[in-house]
Formats: structure tokens, C-alpha cells, sequence
């Protein structure tokens, strides 16, 4: 029976006498063997993954057979061919203990075998790891260990299987190869164009390695042809196909040069031909840069000369390397202001038919109207060539371009004429412009004329209102309008606008612009433009007459620092006259109504526009409500207690602000009075009371609406509050300010409270002031819609004529006389003792940022309310 190896439990018992081994077997009931079926198993076949193996009658011999081997272990198959009676395991025979290995790369096993060696004895006998190399052979090993057959073993990398069985592997050399693990009989060849180098030798197994592009050629990435190194490169050595050298093809020659066939080999086969130079990498110019270039008739950073260079040579020897890289100290020079261009045949092997180079002195040249001169060294050991470019003015030189270099002379113009600069001919010598010819010569033109070039004709006078420069004058066009001034149209154009000419020429004359116009008028010395007065675009506007900019602006605009530009006077701000800038609502101070006497408060003062025209259009953030009716001081609005729903601890705010800043000092009535105030939001209309307590402190209490639109078509209830001006000398200088009005009203939204305003309870009935009481006033009722006061419009004049009015309500729920819903009422307030009111606008700023800025009615400056006419 053949086997891969026997454990060491099946060596043993193959120690015992068989005799004995027998009889005891033979005397085993059926149950007993079955129970030891299992261990039997394990013992003979150790890699089996089968815990009950099954047995089948082999050679006469009942032998356990394994279904499935462990991982890593390979069946071996018994002489049934079916069976398999262990599992892919020699063994090493060491002394007398035997154990099983995994058969090593390079070697298979196809297992052990155990026969019977004498008729009572048994002899086991481990399987055999046999390479699969010959003696001293290489070339062969297995693809993975636990290999059973000689059908396992592979041809190593740069090899090949044996020509015949038991033989050794054959080698792959010269232009063959063979990938590893391969089961080839023969090499694999190279294309007949590829070869590996002389420097590979032995066996190879990596194609690319062998199958090289050979030097002078490289292989087209198209179609793989190998083709010969174009002119202008060349391949010095071998290169694998799959390297990045073979597809970029050959190697260009260094700096652009070229080779005069195409195959080279070498870099010693590029050159540069007559005519170029070679610029480096360094030179930092994108299209030359480490290029052969063509000696230059004008390098970068120079206009007066050019090159050409004669004969071939290597690029090393017309490197450029002057700091510029531009050819100049490689090239021959054509001497000073000489250009240079191509003119010589250019043969370069690349160059296009027909194509022309610098190689020769030939190329060296001068324009029409230059001269050339040849100066000679102090030394007298040499002499250079200079370019006159161009022949001076009052001068002629070349009638045409002159190329070699042979002298050619500037010849001057006549007495009192002149050319310009570059002339060709004596024709060319007429008076220059700004000069008038007269008597034979030619005289710079005085200030206010001029004279057109080469006229031969005396100065004329510029049209009126122009001017031009002693000599400066060529034509009426440099016959210039000065800033502040325009042209304008004659009488006998009567159908145009005189500021706005239908056909502006040189010929018009020129007068101060009006204010509101402006004019930059022309650059001195230069072509006049003809400029025409332009009108201000509003806002913008001028300080007088004669402006060369629009250098201020309409009334309610202003410039701020940041922008040359006329903007509405923001928020907070009036201008009232034609000004660059806008100025600061005026703040009032007033007395601290609750203090000693000695302190003061000031309010700024805002807008709820922007664009305010005049003071009168700006108001105190924190009006006092102080209004003085006779002998009575009317303190308070008289408003239900249920509207003050915030109440602060002023003090304390301040106390506690103090120890955040680590300060200690008493808190004074004013810094209290500041505090109840500024805690106003600033986007809500505020009603703030201050009242003197028992403690003498003071307690502050706020009812803060929501600004709305004087629109009453929402149905909504509304107060208008009549706000005094921020400059009462802006109205009537001689009133107390608290008594005045603006003619502006805050209105705000008192919808919660509508009961109270139907009620009458929202402020007290006109000539009802007096409430000495702390407690609610007594004077319930109001007036609905009465004389005077049945429209927004209405009620706003009443108001402001009567000092003891605060402003006035709408109420949604009264019975008006007209067929409009609602009824209006006029308000005043009451006297409170040790008591004071504010009632505090909202910021303007935080208005239009909050959209709060249509509730404000008033002057005529609503948002949108602007408008130019």
C-alpha cells in the first residue's frame, strides 16, 4: 500500500510482533473496532480533515482513506488511483523518530509506501522529496511547496523545460528570454530590430531587458517600426521599450543644435550651423530659451546693434554666456546701432528651402534716412562701425536701406529749414512744424499761433478762447482749450445748444464753463481734444464758474473721505448748500430734569432720511417731553401703565459695570439718567419714564413700540409722536425747543392697546395737563376726528400749532364722520411730580438696516423722497 509518510504512533506500532498485533485484532468485537476507527484514522493519515476516515480493501488489506486533506497538504493516491491513503507529507528520516514536512519549492513528493518486509514484521517506509533538477543542474523549481508529481516542476526566469525528460533546463541567452515559472520548450526570440546589449549576459528572463532599441535608432510609438534618429538627435546607447526615453524617441542635441545625417550616436555629432548661436536654459526666454538661435539684429534690452557669425561649430563654443544669454559675446558684432538681417542661405539640414541667416557681414545694414560712419581707434589699431540713427532733424541720410558696410553720410538741411529726424531727400527740408516761413527762413511761431509742417506759409492765429506755446504749434488742433474752459457754438449755429455743439472742431472758440459744468480742457503741448463743457451729473455740481471738475455737491449730498463720489447725506447727517461735504445733525444738551441743577445731558441728533437738505430735518435721538403750557410743566404722555412692560434697575446696571472695570465711585443721577436711555433698542420707538423713588434713587421704566408706517390702510392702531428739531435755531430761535416741532413724527405701533386708545386713555384731551397725583390721570376721552384733525396731514399741522400737543392717535374702532374707517385724536400729556419723560427715536442707521425707515412721516425727506428736477 503506498503512502506519503507514517506518524510516529504508526512507527511504533509497526514495531510491535505482528503475531501478537493479529491476535489481538482478530479478538476486537465489531463495536470496539468502530470506537477505535477513529484514532486508527488520526494515527495513519495525521493531515486528514476527516474525523472518521473510511477504510477500503487495497491489495488485499483493509487501509483507512482520506475524503478531504487539511489546507496546506496535497492527496496522495493509492494503486487504485482513486483512493487516497495520505495526505502531501514525506518524511525525514531522523534516528528512529520519523516525522512529516511540506515538500520544498524546487522538489516534489508522490508519497511513502509500507510493505511487508518479513512474514511477522512490518517495515514502514516515508515518502522522498526528489528535485527536480538533475545532479548539479539548475533552470527547474515547482510554482509552491506540497508538489506530488514531476509534472509540478517549471522552468526558473531565463530558462526553458529539458529537450527531454530527466534532462536539464535550457538556457535563454543573447536575444532570447523566458519569464519565470514558465513550461516552455523553447526561448522566446526577439524582434529581429531589438537586441539586448553586450554588457547582458546569462540567462535572462525580463523581455524588455533583452529586446532593446539599439543606439542611433528608437522604436515609433505608432507602429513600432524602429527608425533612425532624425537630424538634430541622436541616441548614444541601448533602451528598453517600455522605458519613457524610448517614447520621447531620440535624445535632442543639446541647445537645439543639429547633426548633419540622421542615425547618430553621439552628442559629438551635433553642431551649430553659420549664423546661429546657442542661448541656455538660463537666459529665462520661453520660446529660444536652450534653443539655437539666430544671431539678433535687436537683443533684448538694446537697440543699437546687430550680429551675424560665420562657419560651423560646436555648441559648446557659441554658448552665450554673458549676463543677458543674448548672442552678443558669441556673435560679430556689425558695429554700433548697425543692425543685422538674415541674408545669407541658411544651412542649417533642418532649415526650410529657401530660408536665410546672419552668416556674413552682407547681412550687417542701415534704414532709410540713417547714416553709417567708420571711426577709427585712438591706437589706430583697429576701427568700428557706427550707425547715425536716424540722420538728425535739419538732415538727410540712405534713400533706402543700405545692407554691407560702407559709409554713408548725413547731409544737413539748408539755413532756416528744417526735417524731421530720419529724412531721406533734400526734398524733405521744409519748416517744421510751429515755424512760419518768412523772408526766406523759417521762425518759431509766438504764443498764440501756429504753423502746420512743411507748409512754407507765416504763423496763423489760434481760434479765441485757445491757446498753444512758443513753437509748439503745428495746426489749430495743438492750439489747446486751458481747464475750466470749453468750446461752444457760434451764433450762426443758432439751432444747437452753444454747450453742446453738433460739430466740434479746432476751429471754435473756447470760454469759461458755467457753474455746473466743468471741463478738464487739454494736456498742454499736445493735440487739443476739443473739449465741450460737461454738465454735473446730479448730485454732483460745481462751486462757480471756469471748474475743471464737478468739485461739489446738490444740498442733501456730500463726499466722505473714502469716495470722490457726491452720495445722500447719510443718516445722522444735512447739507444745505452747494458743498463737497455733508454736515453733522447738532446735538442738544439739556438739563437733567431729575438732578442738582448742575449736570447736563446731550442728545445727538439723527435724521430718518438720508439726503436731509438743512438742518431742519434733523431731530434729538432722546427728546425730553417738556412742554410748557403757562405756569404748567407738562412732564409725562399720560400713558396706561400696562404699556411700560420693561423696568430697570439703572443703578444696579451701573454698579455692576463699575466692578467689571474695577471701579468704585457713586453712581450720579446723570450716569443713570444716560443708562436708562441708551437701553433704548435702536430700532424701536421708545417711551422711557424716570421717577425719584423713596430711597432718592432713580427708577427707570421703558415701553418700547415698533416703528410702522403712517399708513393707517392696515387697520392697525398708531401713535404719531411730534419730535422738536436738534437745531432750534433752524426754526424759531426764540421759542424753547421743547415747544417747537420739526415737522416730524415718529409713528408707532399702539395695536395691543387699542382699547386704551379707543378709550381715550393713550394721553390726555388738548388743555388737560395738570395731574399733580402719582397715580393714573383722571382726564379719560378723546376728540375723534375733529376740526382740524381728520387726516395724518391734518392732524400734523394742528399739532405742530399747539405746544401743549404731544402728537396723536388713530384708532380702527371709533365711529369716524367720514366714510374713512377710524378716527383720529389729538393728544397732550400731563405733570408728574419728581417725575421726567424721553421719548427716544430709533437710530436711523438701525432703521434702514432694519427695514424701520418707512415709519417715519414728515418733512418731505421719506426714503424715496428725493428727486432732481
Amino acid at each position: 500500500m503506498k503512502s506519503a509518510c507514517s506518524s510516529d504512533a504508526t512507527a511504533a506500532a509497526g514495531r510491535q510482533r505482528p503475531v501478537q498485533q493479529a491476535a489481538a485484532v482478530g479478538r476486537q468485537r465489531p463495536a470496539q473496532q468502530a470506537a477505535a476507527r477513529s484514532d486508527n484514522c488520526r494515527a495513519q493519515i495525521p493531515a486528514c480533515a476527516v474525523r472518521n476516515c473510511p477504510t477500503r480493501v487495497l491489495q488485499n488489506r483493509e487501509t483507512f482513506v482520506c475524503p478531504r486533506c487539511l489546507p496546506g497538504f496535497v492527496a496522495v493516491q493509492s494503486s487504485d488511483g482513486t483512493s487516497a491513503v495520505q495526505c502531501g507529507t514525506y518524511q525525514v528520516v531522523a534516528g528512529s523518530s520519523r516525522t512529516c514536512s511540506s515538500c520544498p519549492i524546487g522538489s516534489y513528493c508522490s508519497g511513502g509506501v509500507t510493505d511487508a518486509s518479513l512474514p511477522t514484521f512490518w517495515s514502514d517506509f516515508g515518502g522522498e522529496a526528489k528535485p527536480c533538477n538533475p545532479a548539479r543542474a539548475v533552470g527547474l523549481t515547482t510554482r509552491t511547496v506540497n508538489s506530488s508529481s514531476s509534472d509540478d516542476c517549471v522552468a526558473s526566469g531565463g530558462y526553458v523545460l529539458p529537450a527531454s525528460a530527466g534532462g536539464p533546463a535550457q538556457q535563454c541567452t543573447g536575444a532570447r528570454y523566458a519569464p519565470a515559472l514558465n513550461q516552455l520548450r523553447q526561448c522566446l526570440q526577439c524582434p529581429p530590430w531589438l537586441g539586448p546589449p553586450a554588457s547582458l549576459t546569462g540567462p535572462q528572463e525580463d523581455g524588455k531587458q533583452v529586446c532593446q532599441v539599439p543606439p542611433g535608432k528608437y522604436l515609433e510609438a505608432s507602429t513600432q517600426a524602429l527608425l533612425s534618429c532624425p537630424q538634430g538627435t541622436y541616441r548614444p546607447g541601448y533602451v528598453r521599450t517600455d522605458a519613457a526615453a524610448a517614447a520621447a524617441a531620440c535624445i535632442k542635441c543639446p541647445y537645439g543644435s543639429v547633426t548633419r545625417q540622421s542615425g547618430s550616436a553621439s552628442a559629438a555629432d551635433c553642431m551649430v550651423p553659420p549664423g546661429y548661436f546657442v542661448k541656455s536654459s538660463d537666459a529665462g526666454a520661453a520660446a529660444a530659451a536652450g534653443e539655437m538661435v539666430k544671431c539678433p539684429t535687436t537683443p533684448a534690452g538694446s537697440t543699437d546693434e546687430g550680429y551675424y557669425r560665420s562657419g560651423w561649430a560646436r555648441p559648446d563654443a557659441v554658448l552665450s554666456t554673458n549676463a543677458a544669454r543674448d548672442g552678443r559675446d558669441v556673435c560679430s558684432s556689425c558695429g554700433q546701432g548697425v543692425l543685422s538681417s538674415p541674408r545669407d542661405p541658411d544651412e542649417s539640414p533642418t532649415a526650410l528651402p529657401g530660408s536665410l541667416t546672419p552668416a556674413t557681414a552682407s547681412s550687417c545694414y542701415i534704414h532709410i534716412g540713417e547714416g553709417l560712419t567708420r571711426e577709427i581707434s585712438s591706437d589706430t589699431s583697429g576701427s568700428t562701425w557706427k550707425a547715425i540713427r536716424p540722420c538728425p532733424a535739419n538732415s538727410f541720410g540712405a534713400a533706402a536701406d543700405v545692407f554691407g558696410l560702407a559709409e554713408v553720410p548725413c547731409t544737413q538741411c539748408g539755413f532756416g529749414l528744417g526735417a524731421p529726424a530720419g529724412s531721406s531727400s533734400a526734398e524733405q527740408c521744409k519748416n517744421r512744424g510751429g515755424y512760419g516761413y518768412r523772408d526766406g527762413a523759417a521762425y518759431a511761431c509766438p504764443v498764440g499761433t501756429w504753423a502746420a509742417a512743411g507748409s512754407m506759409q507765416p504763423c496763423q492765429p489760434c481760434p479765441a478762447g485757445r491757446t498753444s506755446s512758443i513753437g509748439a504749434a503745428a495746426s489749430p488742433e495743438n492750439c489747446i482749450v486751458l481747464p475750466g474752459f470749453g468750446v461752444y457754438a457760434t451764433s450762426d449755429d443758432k439751432a444747437l445748444n452753444p454747450w453742446a455743439p453738433g460739430n466740434v472742431t479746432s476751429t471754435l472758440q473756447a470760454k469759461p464753463c458755467p457753474q455746473g459744468f466743468w471741463s478738464q480742457g487739454d494736456e498742454l503741448g499736445g493735440t487739443s481734444q476739443n473739449p465741450v463743457c460737461q454738465r454735473c451729473i446730479a448730485p454732483e455740481s460745481t462751486t462757480g464758474p471756469g471748474s475743471s471738475s464737478c468739485n461739489a455737491c446738490v444740498p442733501g449730498f456730500g463726499k466722505d473721505a473714502n469716495s470722490s463720489q457726491c452720495t445722500a447725506c447719510p443718516y445722522g447727517s444735512f447739507q444745505s448748500d452747494i458743498q463737497p461735504t455733508c454736515n453733522t445733525c447738532p446735538a442738544i444738551a439739556y438739563g437733567n430734569p431729575l438732578g442738582d441743577g448742575t449736570s447736563s445731558f446731550a442728545s445727538y441728533g439723527i435724521s430718518f432720511a438720508a439726503g436731509a437738505k438743512g438742518p431742519n430735518g434733523c431731530v434729538p435721538r432722546h427728546a425730553l417731553v417738556s412742554k410748557l403750557i403757562g405756569d404748567t410743566i407738562v412732564n409725562n404722555l399720560a400713558l396706561p401703565d400696562a404699556m411700560f412692560a420693561t423696568t430697570l434697575d439703572v443703578y444696579a446696571v451701573l454698579q455692576q459695570q463699575q466692578q467689571q472695570q474695577q471701579q468704585q465711585q457713586q453712581v450720579s443721577d446723570t450716569a443713570a439718567l444716560q443708562a436708562c436711555l441708551e437701553a433704548c433698542p435702536a430700532d424701536a420707538c421708545c417711551i422711557a419714564e424716570l421717577s425719584r423713588t423713596s430711597d432718592n434713587s432713580l427708577s427707570c421704566r421703558q415701553a418700547r413700540l415698533a416703528p410702522v408706517s403712517p399708513s393707517t390702510a392696515d387697520g392697525r392702531a398708531r401713535m404719531f409722536y411730534k419730535l422738536p428739531p436738534s437745531d432750534p435755531a433752524a426754526h424759531f430761535a426764540a421759542q424753547d425747543y421743547t415747544n417747537m416741532a420739526s415737522g416730524t413724527f415718529a409713528v408707532c405701533d399702539v395695536h395691543a392697546w387699542r382699547a386704551d386708545v379707543a378709550a381715550g386713555r393713550l394721553g390726555n384731551p388738548l388743555g388737560m395737563a395738570d395731574s399733580p397725583g402719582a397715580g393714573r390721570p383722571t382726564f379719560d376721552g378723546a376728540e375723534w376726528n375733529a376740526a382740524g384733525c381728520m387726516t395724518v396731514e391734518s392732524c400734523k399741522q394742528a399739532c405742530m400749532a399747539d405746544v401743549s400737543c404731544w402728537g396723536f392717535v388713530w384708532s380702527p374702532d371709533v365711529k369716524s364722520r367720514t366714510p374713512v374707517r377710524g378716527g383720529f385724536a389729538l393728544r397732550a400729556g400731563e405733570r408728574r411730580l419728581q417725575s421726567a419723560s424721553f421719548f427716544v427715536s430709533p437710530d436711523g442707521n438701525a432703521a434702514a438696516n432694519s427695514g424701520a425707515e418707512a415709519a417715519f412721516a414728515g418733512s418731505g425727506l421719506g426714503v424715496g423722497a428725493l428727486q432732481w428736477q
